[in-house]
């Protein structure tokens, strides 16, 4: 009868584990970058896709990476003086993504494929600002881009939101 109970026992440690960590590492993902930076941080978390040649907000999987199912990112918009989070997550290949000195972004912006790479800062010289891979990474090399786009006056339209097409 021990042996039954020892059974029992392992069988709902291993169901425990195989449900309960990946809901915590879940969990913990999601609200790591609010405590870390801030609940006043605008956190965006974007994965370039070399396929499909293109940058997205949206969660890029197996499902979706295949058929090219998720949305271009064309710009952020964010205003004078917020804290940026960019995490940016390449989906297959090599990406490296520079922008211009005056933002004060740690350069450049690299990742592996399958990698992430977390870049913050603050938002303090309006203007529009192009962030594009410089290293070849494919043959739609050409469409992984997306633009920053700081405001100079808090606008009631445009609050830090990401513009999708």
């Amino acid at each position: 009868m021990k042996a039954k109970a020892r059974e029992i026992l392992a069988v709902g440690a291993v169901i425990f584990a195989l449900t309960a960590v990946p809901l915590w590492i879940w969990w913990y993902e999601d609200n790591y970058f609010g405590r870390r930076y801030g609940a006043d941080a605008k956190i965006f978390k974007l994965t370039a896709s070399c396929r499909q040649g293109r940058v997205t907000v949206d969660r890029v999987a197996g499902y979706n990476y295949w058929s090219g199912k998720f949305r271009r990112l064309d710009k952020i918009t964010v205003n004078k003086g917020d804290k940026v989070v960019l995490v940016v997550k390449s989906a297959d290949a090599t990406h490296s993504f520079r922008v211009k000195p005056e933002l004060n972004v740690e350069q450049p912006i690299e990742m592996e494929g399958g990698h992430t790479k977390v870049v913050d800062f603050i938002a303090d010289k309006p203007g529009s600002y192009l962030v594009e891979c410089t290293m070849f990474c494919c043959t739609s090399h050409h469409g992984v881009f997306f633009r920053i786009e700081i405001l100079d006056k808090p606008s009631k339209d445009n609050l830090s939101q990401a513009e999708n097409k």
